[in-house]
């Protein structure tokens, strides 16, 4: 909206995304790149999953590569996701040189450098040879793969996400309740922790984020005991 643009500095976006796990297209990208020059606008790409898609997906575009001169763009990269470095709040950014100068100069204010050893470890990370991505990839995949399935033999209807480490799931007519109630009461009976909808803005209302961080068989036992939540037994 024009008024909302008139007060806009930057335009945040980050692909593939969390929670819906939607992938974004160049063309996308070109467009965002293009409207933020228009408007003098910074364009921030938060991009934690640039390795983790699926078989049959193309790997998920840059920004950069929608703005290779890097006139209004910056892109933040994780070592929590592609190398399992969660925790050690370790990342990288690539862009546009007045964004980075401010980035230095606010994180020199607000935070400072993290311990030698966890930098050693991340630069040894990126210089090793990069098999160890596609094993978490394939670990992910199987993990999708019978979560989905699970679900959908249940009578959800979720499509099988390209990429991230989440499931994005419509809840099941059989719920009348919010999101938020679903996740509360799932939890208190069952102890299957989900993510309600709502908690990521008001049009997720509706959907449950599963996340890929358990062995197939446990993700299908969780199935099954959501069912149970939904149809007690008399």
């Amino acid at each position: 909206p024009q008024d909302i643009l008139a007060k806009s500095r930057l335009m945040i976006l980050s692909y593939p995304h969390n929670p819906t796990t939607a992938i974004a297209t160049l063309d996308f990208f070109q467009g965002a790149v293009a409207f933020c020059q228009a408007h003098d606008l910074a364009l921030i790409h938060d991009f934690p999953y640039n390795d983790i898609y699926f078989a049959g997906e193309t790997a998920p575009p840059s920004v950069l590569q929608a703005d290779p001169e890097k006139t209004c763009s910056i892109e933040f990269f994780t070592f929590s996701k592609s190398f399992n470095m969660g925790g050690f709040r370790t990342a990288f950014a690539v862009g546009n040189a007045q964004l980075i100068a401010a980035l230095r100069q606010i994180k020199a204010v607000v935070d400072f450098n993290q311990y030698q050893g966890i930098l050693n470890g991340a630069i040894a990370a990126l210089q090793r040879d990069q098999a160890t991505i596609a094993e978490n990839v394939r670990v992910y995949q199987a993990r999708r793969d019978a979560l989905v399935e699970a679900l959908n033999d249940h009578g959800w209807s979720v499509p099988k996400p390209g990429a991230t480490l989440y499931v994005w799931a419509k809840l099941p007519k059989a719920w009348s309740g919010t999101s938020l109630e679903f996740c509360t009461q799932l939890v208190a009976q069952t102890g299957i922790a989900l993510s309600p909808g709502s908690g990521f803005g008001k049009t997720g209302e509706g959907y449950v984020r599963f996340a890929l961080v358990q062995e197939p068989a446990v993700l299908r036992e969780a199935v099954r005991r959501i069912q149970t939540f939904l149809s007690p037994q008399p």
